[in-house]
């Protein structure tokens, strides 16, 4: 088992539609995907999370259940969470999660009547 990271950075937008609690699990998913949490390594406590957070414990506790449910987090009773998924793993959790983004993204920009030339030009651009 790993130590805990010293600093989980996970940002929550109040101004969002997303229930907060939703936010927090897809940045912990984001941060196992990418690999900057490694597999076994121990998450901050429910307290210190919330704590860091500002937000109530009950919201972390519902993450990190949520993520456990999900094959992201393991508990051990007593001890903590911990990262569960192997690097095969986040490869495909990288690749649905692209998924995921871009059907978000597109929903948006369509509904604000871009058209598919103008979008692939500000993704180009964005690339470069």
């Amino acid at each position: 088992m790993e130590a805990k990271p010293e600093n989980i950075e996970i940002k929550i937008d109040t101004k969002s539609k997303t229930p907060v609690y939703d936010q927090i699990k897809q940045e912990i998913k984001l941060l196992i995907a990418s690999g900057k949490l490694k597999e076994d390594e121990m998450m901050p406590s429910i307290r210190e999370l919330a704590t860091i957070l500002q937000i109530n414990q009950n919201t972390i506790v519902k993450v990190y259940y949520q993520l456990d449910q999900e094959g992201f987090l393991y508990s051990l009773k007593g001890k903590g969470y911990y990262v569960k998924k192997s690097n095969q793993d986040r490869e495909i959790d990288k690749h649905r999660m692209l998924e995921e983004l871009t059907n978000e993204f597109m929903e948006k920009v369509l509904k604000l009547g871009f058209s598919s030339e103008e979008i692939k030009d500000t993704i180009k651009k964005k690339l470069m």
